[in-house]
């Protein structure tokens, strides 16, 4: 009877550490360097030029919940604002996947998840990559290009190409 005890508080014990190891590890990210980051708080974009708009993309993470904000401008700087859109994601990292970046080769994180827009507030999967380059002083996001955009994808669709522009941690 002691051994039966025994083994299942073992058993319980295992289970707990191990879900609360993998809820711990479902959000955080590896950087191109290798180590294990959070990516909660605040990263922002420049003002992106395109050739019809400007753009800036701000990132709010806090656990597994990220909302994204995306103001577009017409004007030559995004201190006039056009329109703005929300999209809220519910996120967990499922792996790493090798991506491009420039021409290079790096190590991306795998995102997966639900996302919401506000525009029309219906529901959708959410594949994408992100890479996290922190040679710097400060972290540097780059995520992938979607293939509705142009992109190439993975055979279990993630973005294979990112896009070349920085989106730092405050």
């Amino acid at each position: 009877m002691k051994g039966k005890i025994l083994i299942g508080l073992v058993v319980q014990i295992f289970f707990v550490w191990s879900c609360s190891e993998d809820n711990e590890s479902q959000t955080s990210v590896i950087t191109g360097a290798g180590n294990e980051i959070s990516m909660d708080g605040i990263w922002e974009s420049e003002c992106l030029d395109f050739t019809d708009f400007r753009l800036r993309e701000d990132f709010d993470f806090d656990g597994d919940n990220l909302v994204i904000t995306i103001d577009r401008s017409s004007a030559e700087t995004c201190d006039q604002i056009d329109d703005t859109e929300k999209v809220t994601i519910t996120f967990r990292v499922v792996g790493t996947i090798e991506v491009q970046l420039d021409g290079a080769t790096v190590l991306a994180n795998k995102i997966s998840g639900t996302q919401k827009s506000d525009g029309d507030g219906s529901s959708s999967e959410f594949k994408q990559s992100f890479y996290i380059d922190e040679s710097d002083d400060t972290l540097i996001l780059y995520h992938g290009v979607f293939e509705d955009d142009g992109g190439m994808v993975s055979s279990d669709g993630y973005p294979l190409e990112l896009h070349p522009f920085a989106i730092s941690k405050r």
